[in-house]
């Protein structure tokens, strides 16, 4: 999570805007560090049925079930079971901390063999990107939501499938230990992409949330860990990297990736870090790599448009204004884009016993290494957020005496922290609230509406 702040008001009034940039793993995220950052195995909700159930009546003799798309097979033994029993597979939403595609559950739920059946996982080179196959396992979801991942899966490279056996039957998903975040992303010249590496289950066995006797590979939320050995980040093969192709500083878990002045060519380059992990199969040490590919833009990618806003506070503060603003990207995480603002803001200002004041400012300006002020656009969500803030001296006359105040301490456009409140998107290219139907947001004391239109740069090519 992110957290910018906005000074906002008079005499140390301050808003505090959070703004959630979607951290978590989700489907895709993966891990394979360890705990020792005190991180406790965390429980997630049981998946809910997502599609069509595939079922199969196996006897003593045994049989096999597969899903129409091959993703997960079950091999049952002659003898494991005794009597015609329906097999089933309810392909699920995978709750899994870093899982692949979809979860499923074995039904009859809780099913326990005479012999161990086997279960196997098929993937793709989709479901890979930014990690490695070593990096796969299987986990199965136990009593109280945990996920425990599985000791000896093997991983078949050239039959791109991992095999497990089990005696009982629940939910199961396949999962990928640790990746690359973000796997992608496109960054204009001379700026930068902040790049980690997540992982997502405990280094060490640990006793069982439910107070059973044996130790288990728990899923953690997925997140960096820097005492986690990850190392020789690189560029295209190059360690550290260099002036052509970009540089890429690293600590730990996590690495900054600085795009050259102009693109390379080719222009999408490939930024690399070992991680040396411990393998759920052997117990032994091993060295993969994670990879990110990340494209250099030589055009400025930015929003023209203006907003009109009118703001009421604690301390006799009243402004109206508008604002010419141009929003240029500086970092692109494909499911996250932000955006720093240049332009200016005319203001009429009215503090308690002074006298109006009308005034055109900067917008302040931040930088891509240290961002304040932004437009951040979230594409999986549709919706984004923006904050704006004057800089530059004011100067009230107030009972005939002049008043030097600083605009960043009193002039600042805020759009709404709760995130089920900002504003949505239908066209990325066009992020507008009309003035018929303006945007409010009000904290205790405190009131701002507005209105807006940003567009698209003419000279560029459409988002969507």
């Amino acid at each position: 999570m992110k957290i910018m702040k906005f000074n906002f008001g008079l005499n140390g009034l301050l808003c505090a805007l959070l703004v959630s940039t979607l951290a978590g793993c989700g489907g895709s995220s993966g891990g394979g560090g360890g705990n020792s950052s005190g991180q406790a195995p965390v429980a997630t909700a049981v998946g809910t049925p997502n599609g069509t159930a595939t079922t199969e009546t196996i006897g003593a003799a045994g049989g096999t079930v597969s899903t129409p798309d091959g993703k997960i097979t079950v091999t049952i033994p002659a003898g494991a079971l005794t009597a015609d029993t329906e097999i089933g597979i309810q392909p699920l939403t995978d709750t899994a901390q870093g899982g692949v595609g979809s979860g499923y559950r074995l039904t009859p739920e809780g099913q326990v063999f005479n012999q161990p059946v086997e279960l196997t996982f098929e993937y793709d080179d989709t479901d890979l990107e930014g990690s490695d196959p070593e990096a796969l396992d299987v986990a199965t979801q136990i009593t109280g939501g945990y996920w425990q991942w599985i000791e000896g899966a093997v991983v078949d490279e050239g039959n791109r499938t991992v095999t497990l056996t089990t005696t009982h039957f629940s939910d199961w998903s396949l999962v990928t230990g640790y990746k690359i975040k973000p796997l992608s992303a496109s960054v204009k010249g001379g700026l930068t992409v902040s790049l980690e590496v997540v992982f997502c289950h405990t280094q060490d066995p640990e006793p069982d949330p439910n107070g059973g006797d044996e130790l288990a590979y728990l899923g953690l939320t997925c997140d960096s860990n820097k005492s986690y050995p990850v190392s020789n980040w690189s560029v295209n093969g190059v360690a550290g990297g260099n002036g052509t192709i970009g540089t890429v500083s690293g600590n730990g878990a996590t690495a900054t990736y600085t795009a050259p002045n102009e693109p390379p060519t080719p222009n999408t380059v490939t930024v690399s870090a070992d991680v040396n992990a411990k393998s759920l199969k052997t117990g032994k040490p091993v060295k993969t790599v994670v990879i990110s590919n990340i494209t250099i833009t030589g055009s400025e990618i930015s929003y023209d448009g203006n907003l009109k806003f009118s703001i009421n506070a604690l301390g006799g503060l009243d402004i109206t204004g508008t604002a010419v603003v141009t929003w240029t990207q500086f970092e692109d995480l494909g499911d996250v884009k932000s955006y720093l603002p240049t332009g200016t803001i005319t203001a009429d200002i009215q503090l308690s016993d002074c006298d109006l004041l009308h005034t055109t400012v900067p917008i302040l300006t931040s930088t891509p290494d240290v961002p304040a002020e932004t437009l951040v656009v979230y594409t999986n969500l549709k919706k984004y957020q923006f904050a704006l803030v004057g800089d530059g001296p004011l100067n009230f006359s107030c009972g005939g005496e002049s008043v030097p105040l600083d605009a960043k301490s009193i002039l600042s456009v805020f759009i709404c922290p709760d995130i089920d409140q900002i504003p949505s998107y239908v066209n990325e290219d066009e992020l507008a609230v009309p003035e018929s139907s303006p945007a409010t947001c009000s904290i205790p004391g405190s009131s701002t509406t507005a209105s807006w239109s940003f567009k698209i740069a003419d000279n560029l090519a459409p988002l969507n």
